[in-house]
């Protein structure tokens, strides 16, 4: 079974973009939730349609390097089994999404090596990087996104990135499960935080009051940090939904009142 073409909603890519900006020096990730439907030519190809973006707590974070555990990988699944049963049709976890903070979108030979094993459990999963920050003498903060999988190429001895297809598709509004990640992202890099300062605390003498006091400090400010680059968008978001809903709710009213009155004329006339 091969991988033909990749479909992102349009609500999941804005979670992957929030996603993505929301750390500038770091690589983030995100796992890819959706159906793997098989192609009307090629019964042996698939295409993949992704609906959902699961948040997992990264086991290791760095500017050039990103990984999650095992453990999240299995919530991720439970997840999708949740999402199945909600849904009433068969989704799974098939394609893992990160960022490129600073640096080109090119799968990097960590990118290739971490989707082969990825596609050992299932050949139609995808990578998607989405390279931010990143600055050239024509374009400022240039957002770039790429779909790959990786492939074995025996000439070499090694493993390829090869460039799959990919479309965003435009979807009427914002689903109820994009808002609930929205919201679930800050919960999960807040924990990622915790687990970072009860580690450094444990390994700490309990004299030694002035780190400890500096460890609660960069506590305090990476909890601040992630309120303004999440809640400040999420609380704008809600207020353009707010506003437009309200703007339907009265275009609605007008049309029943019309359809009131043109209704109480054609009694008139019947009558």
């Amino acid at each position: 079974m091969s991988l033909k073409e990749v479909y992102l909603t349009g609500d999941v890519f804005l979670n992957c973009l929030q996603l993505a900006f929301s750390n500038e020096k770091q690589e983030v990730m995100g796992l890819l939730i959706g159906e793997l439907k098989p192609t009307d030519t090629d019964d042996k190809s698939v295409n993949a349609l992704i609906t959902h973006l699961f948040i997992p707590q990264r086991a290791d974070r760095k500017r050039d390097r990103v990984e999650t555990s095992p453990e999240q990988l299995i919530e991720a699944s439970v997840e999708a089994e949740a999402l199945s049963k909600k849904l009433q049709k068969p989704v799974t976890v098939c394609g893992w999404f990160h960022s490129h903070p600073h640096i080109t979108v090119f799968p990097s030979h960590v990118d290739v090596k971490t989707q082969a094993a990825y596609q050992m459990m299932e050949k139609g999963f995808v990578g998607i990087i989405c390279s931010i920050f990143n600055t050239d003498q024509h374009h400022k903060n240039r957002v770039k996104l790429t779909c790959f999988q990786s492939n074995y190429n025996n000439l070499k001895g090694d493993y390829e990135s090869v460039d799959i297809p990919f479309h965003i598709l435009p979807v009427p509004s914002i689903s109820s499960h994009s808002f609930e990640t929205m919201i679930n992202m800050q919960k999960t890099l807040n924990l990622e935080e915790i687990n970072d300062f009860s580690l450094c605390m444990a390994q700490l003498d309990n004299k030694d009051f002035l780190t400890r006091f500096q460890n609660h400090t960069a506590l305090a400010h990476a909890f601040s940090r992630i309120a303004e680059v999440f809640s400040q968008p999420l609380f704008a978001a809600l207020s353009l939904r707010l506003e437009h809903n309200q703007n339907t709710i009265a275009r609605l009213k007008e049309q029943i009142e019309m359809a009131e009155k043109q209704n109480r004329k054609s009694l008139k006339r019947s009558k």
